[in-house]
């Protein structure tokens, strides 16, 4: 719609608005969305949060030099957050597909925050990003004691792993989503397992991916040669 608010901040890609208007609309999505994130601290999961510990312990033990926050931003904000926000459809936060002008900031979002996580400043090669600096500079201080926070776990031993839901909706809503997105990244998946000569190790997961991705045809080939 004519209202909706624009995003992009690359001079060589707006085509609605101005550059400083969409600067002023990112920063202020970026901050809500972080916010939202910084928040949640008591929602996660007790096992994100005992992955978290022993990823602290480990950094910490391996490379001394290395801020352990990093590694633990690498795991939350790269594996988990920044995938989220990238693709909401695919990861079932939303029902309908972003528009252009919303997944474009949605994109210019998940950028930031994953800078942020790694501390990590826009170099000049992301010139039209560099006024995000200083909202990176100014948060990250509550970036890194978030994530530490997440990693300090006491008594471990002691945790209550509770289900993250019941068997009732996984049945019916979180493996369905869960096979969705697998289906959805098969062709990625396949490729992946190839570049990596992983065909030898996984030949049966290989052989899945392979009959999920031919046509209906060349499944019945497929299982008629194997009669």
């Amino acid at each position: 719609t004519d209202s909706e608010l624009e995003f992009e901040v690359d001079p060589k890609k707006i085509d609605n608005g101005d550059g400083e208007a969409n600067m002023a609309n990112l920063k202020k999505f970026c901050q809500l969305f972080l916010d939202s994130i910084l928040g949640s601290k008591n929602k996660i999961p007790p096992p994100f949060r005992v992955v978290c510990h022993s990823l602290k312990e480990s950094v910490t033990t391996k490379f001394p030099d290395v801020d352990p926050a990093i590694g633990i931003g690498g795991f939350i904000f790269l594996r988990y957050i920044c995938p989220a926000l990238f693709d909401p459809l695919n990861s079932g936060l939303v029902d309908a597909k972003p528009s252009k002008s919303a997944s474009r900031g949605l994109i210019l979002v998940t950028k930031v925050l994953q800078n942020l996580a790694n501390g990590a400043t826009f170099s000049v090669k992301n010139t039209h990003l560099a006024p995000l600096n200083e909202f990176i500079d100014q948060n990250l201080p509550k970036v890194k004691k978030f994530l530490l926070d997440l990693a300090t776990v006491h008594n471990i031993d002691t945790i209550s792993w509770e289900p993250l839901c019941s068997p009732t909706e996984a049945q019916e809503s979180l493996l369905p989503r869960l096979l969705s997105i697998i289906r959805n990244n098969l062709l990625g998946i396949q490729k992946s397992l190839s570049e990596y000569n992983a065909g030898d190790k996984y030949p049966m997961l290989i052989a899945a991916i392979t009959l999920f991705t031919s046509t209906e045809e060349e499944q019945v080939d497929a299982t008629s040669s194997t009669n």
